[in-house]
């Protein structure tokens, strides 16, 4: 590893441990000063015989096995490990039980002798031990961070008439549905006597959400420089602005096609954050005949025209449809592609198909020939790769090659 690169994943740790002491803390002050979330749900059956089950919030901290330091005693279970330090542990956690947000994301657990609890939070994800019904009922409430991510680039897209930004939502965007999401989350155990729920649920809930937004944005920025990276790296292979220059780059061959596929396989996983403008989803549900003569030219019309972003959503379909264009006019074979028939993403690789037809002959003959095993390990990783793409399991439905009637022929 680079010195660049061991400084690069020292911050991104100090980062992320940054992010499980908030959360774990944070959690603990949530319980401590709340103990009503802890109590068991009294239900009763047809014949009215009384019973009790976990609470929501009980539930799921024994589901990610959270040792419970708010208890008085230490249970058996945890004896061995625990029972010696238990007092000590619940001393140096006081402090949590009338603390606010900003005590709590400033706690120092090695100076409150709890380097120890922490180590095994962060083992376990004990502070992330809610995320999942929280991010559950964001989901239900239409408040997913990624949907108000999108609602926020689209309407300040709107606002600027231009390229979409890039950022989030303020906090305060979650802050008025605050307790009707605690209480969906977790019943009445969050309230305080009336409709309103904590303020320590509240401080959780703030808190634990302004930690989800740091993480997504961060994971925006780390999406957009892979998106970067991986095009400088499909440009070293095909050089740039290939299907605008109607060549091959020289010494190109199917083995550096076949290196293409690695390139873009996680290009789908990065396009989440991308949002097109209004104009760009007018642009691209424009349909091109691809037999038209002019169409080559149409299409790289239509490239020019998008933002950096809705290309960045066509770019990879565009690719593989110029490799596999190019490919069959080297080889005089038809590859079944595997994307879904009629499907925007199956357009666009007919549309790289078109731009692979435009390029001069002379250009496809000084191409190596491949072998046909080589032929045969293309198609192979290209009916993956659309598997993969459009999320078929069934890799037993498969793409292929369909051999010209004057190969069979031959036979």
């Amino acid at each position: 590893m680079s010195q660049n690169s061991a400084k690069k994943g020292s911050k991104e740790s100090k980062v992320r441990t940054s992010d499980t002491n908030r959360k774990y803390a944070l959690l603990m002050h949530f319980i401590l000063d709340t103990p009503s979330l802890l109590d068991p749900d009294e239900l009763c059956d047809l014949e009215g015989n009384i019973f009790y089950n976990d609470s929501p919030a009980m539930h799921y901290l024994k589901l990610s096995k959270v040792v419970p330091f708010w208890e008085e005693e230490c249970p058996k279970e945890h004896e061995a490990k625990w029972g010696a330090r238990w007092a000590d542990i619940k001393k140096g956690f006081r402090e949590f039980e009338f603390a606010n947000r900003t005590t709590c994301e400033r706690f120092n657990f090695r100076e409150n002798k709890l380097s120890d609890v922490l180590d095994a939070a962060r083992a376990g994800h004990w502070g992330a031990c809610f995320d999942v019904p929280l991010k559950a009922s964001l989901a239900r409430k239409e408040m997913s961070i990624p949907s108000r991510y999108h609602h926020w680039v689209v309407n300040q897209t709107k606002k600027a008439g231009g390229e979409p930004l890039r950022g989030f939502v303020s906090l305060n965007d979650w802050g008025t549905m605050a307790d009707d999401i605690l209480q969906d989350i977790f019943g009445d155990g969050v309230r305080a006597g009336d409709v309103t729920c904590t303020e320590s649920a509240k401080t959780w809930f703030q808190g634990t959400i302004q930690t989800l937004l740091d993480a997504a944005s961060k994971e925006v920025i780390c999406a957009e420089k892979s998106i970067v990276r991986c095009q400088r790296d499909l440009e070293n292979v095909l050089g740039e602005n290939f299907w605008e220059k109607m060549e091959i780059p020289r010494g190109f061959d199917l083995r550096k096609a076949r290196s293409v596929f690695k390139k873009l396989r996680n290009w789908k996983g990065l396009l989440s954050w991308q949002v097109p403008t209004a104009q760009d989803e007018k642009r691209r549900g424009v349909d091109i005949d691809i037999e038209d003569p002019e169409a080559a030219a149409k299409i790289q019309a239509r490239w020019t025209d998008l933002s950096e972003t809705a290309k960045k959503l066509d770019y990879c379909q565009l690719v593989i449809g110029w490799l596999v264009g190019v490919i069959e006019a080297k080889t005089s074979k038809t590859v079944e592609l595997g994307f879904e028939p009629g499907s925007y993403d199956e357009k666009i690789v007919s549309y790289g198909k078109v731009l692979a037809r435009k390029i001069p002959r002379k250009h496809i003959d000084n191409m190596p020939a491949p072998s046909a095993s080589e032929f045969r390990a293309f198609a192979a990783e290209l009916s993956d790769f659309a598997d993969a793409w459009v999320g078929r399991d069934d890799l037993g439905v498969r793409g292929g090659v369909v051999e010209t009637s004057s190969e069979r022929s031959e036979r």
